[in-house]
């Protein structure tokens, strides 16, 4: 899975700029070779809070017409700092695959996450997110499912076992 990651420090979204960034990420996976219909993911954290909401919607939904128009699967990835609500993320945006991260403390009205980042970890000193999938598999969309998975063998589980948590963003 590709993801695209957001501008250090605060930013401001505009539609003008998802519309590029969407398009900048289509081209940059087609030009690595990845297949269509893979999920390409859109970081959403670290907005600056003096954006609009409408601004945010405009940036996420541009960049979501880019890359589906591209062929692949647009998904989010919400951290700290979105500025959207959580019912404005399902009820705003186009998205319909959403990755939460270590410290989100909610779900998505009627669509829960794909994916969800249980902790922030070291492993040999080199920072580290463990996801889990959810659903059935395959269902995430990233790149292709191994023989065994593809033969039915070795499932994902749908049920994670409880999870360590990190601090909680407010919404």
């Amino acid at each position: 899975m590709a993801v695209q990651h957001v501008e250090a420090g605060e930013w401001a979204a505009s539609g003008e700029l998802g519309a590029e960034y969407g398009a900048n990420a289509a081209r940059f996976v087609a030009e690595i070779g990845f297949p269509p219909g893979v999920n390409v993911w859109l970081d959403l954290e670290s907005v600056s809070p003096s954006c609009s909401a409408a601004d945010v919607v405009a940036y996420r939904n541009n960049w979501f017409d880019a890359v589906e128009g591209a062929g692949y699967t647009p998904g989010i990835y919400v951290g700290w700092q979105p500025v959207l609500s959580i019912s404005q993320l399902y009820s705003a945006l186009k998205f319909k695959r959403y990755w939460g991260a270590y410290n989100v403390d909610a779900v998505i009205p009627q669509r829960g996450w794909v994916k969800q980042t249980p902790a922030h970890t070291q492993v040999a000193g080199i920072d580290h997110d463990d996801n889990l999938t959810h659903g059935r598999p395959g269902r995430a969309g990233d790149l292709a499912r191994s023989p065994r998975r593809r033969a039915g063998l070795n499932p994902v589980r749908s049920a994670p076992k409880p999870i360590r948590r990190g601090p909680r963003i407010p919404w």
